[in-house]
């Protein structure tokens, strides 16, 4: 067995953690891909959860209305 060099082994070292960078690179993108897509979800699935919300909100006030309004004719007819 021959003994390989300390440059071949810093050389070799080198090119592993080039490899690895470039590696992590394209995983780390792709990661950070699916973050911004589910960011976006997150966003949207939070509008429409306030917009639910509020007609929701508007639907109880409208209803509570109507509830007054019949009383109200009820209390002056009788």
């Amino acid at each position: 067995m021959t003994n390989i060099s300390p440059r071949t082994w810093v050389l070799m070292g080198f090119a592993l953690s080039l490899t690895a960078v470039i590696i992590n690179l394209f995983v780390l993108s792709g990661i950070n891909d699916k973050i911004k897509q589910a960011d976006d979800e997150l966003f949207k699935l939070n509008a429409s959860l306030t917009n639910q919300a509020k007609s929701i909100s508007e639907s109880k006030v409208t209803k509570n209305l109507y509830k007054v309004l019949y009383h109200t004719s009820k209390y002056v007819e009788g």
